[in-house]
């Protein structure tokens, strides 16, 4: 029996050193875990058509290297968006879309899990600004008030001062302006790209 002994004891040392692959286990290195689900949906600021997320991409950041992008995805027409073969873990949620934030979030993902984020709320970050001067045809120049100038699919809008210029604050991106007045054919410029902190002056908008 004693002869045994030793032979046992080395059979269970080397069971010991044996690494843990169940990928439903928790003590498994990260790589071999059963990988989960992330899902969820953006939501526009109150006011922006959804036509503004169209290039947004959700991110999911270790929190050990925020720095990192570990997962990203894009969403559906929809605002829908799912990041498939997430490694079990804590990451930071971010949002990348030019001029627009999300909340701060961050998520675990469990083993083998499905996390539901919901609808994640964007805020818009209206730090650009378009001027420029609208103008009716057979008005005087000093009376020139009361145009109004919209940049589409945002709530963002200014009206005219006397002799016709306005200052729009608007989100950093890509923008379409409408100049509108009683009486006359609305103005549209299209493609108008401004930077965050930027002004641009679009000079005239004849109506």
């Amino acid at each position: 029996m004693r002869r045994w002994l030793p032979l046992l004891a080395l059979t269970l040392w080397a069971c010991s050193e044996v690494p843990a692959t169940n990928p439903h286990d928790p003590e498994a290195p990260a790589s071999t875990r059963a990988p989960g689900v992330v899902m969820g949906g953006l939501a526009p600021p109150a006011g922006y058509s959804l036509d503004r997320l169209a290039d947004a991409v959700v991110e999911l950041r270790r929190l050990s290297d925020p720095t990192d992008v570990a997962f990203d995805a894009t969403i559906d027409g929809e605002g829908h968006f799912t990041l498939e073969g997430v490694v079990p873990g804590t990451y930071e949620v971010t949002v990348r879309v030019v001029g627009m934030r999300a909340p701060p979030a961050n998520v675990e993902v469990p083993i083998d899990g499905r996390v539901d984020l919901g609808v994640l709320r964007l805020e818009a970050v209206t730090d650009a600004f378009v001027t420029g001067v609208a103008r009716r045809a057979g008005v005087a120049a000093d009376d020139q008030q009361g145009i109004f100038v919209q940049a589409l699919g945002t709530p963002d809008n200014a009206t005219t001062g006397a002799d016709g210029r306005f200052l729009l604050q608007v989100t950093p991106g890509t923008h379409t302006l409408r100049a509108t007045a009683p009486g006359y054919a609305p103005v549209e410029r299209a493609n108008i790209e401004v930077a965050a902190g930027e002004t641009v002056d679009l000079s005239d908008m004849p109506l």
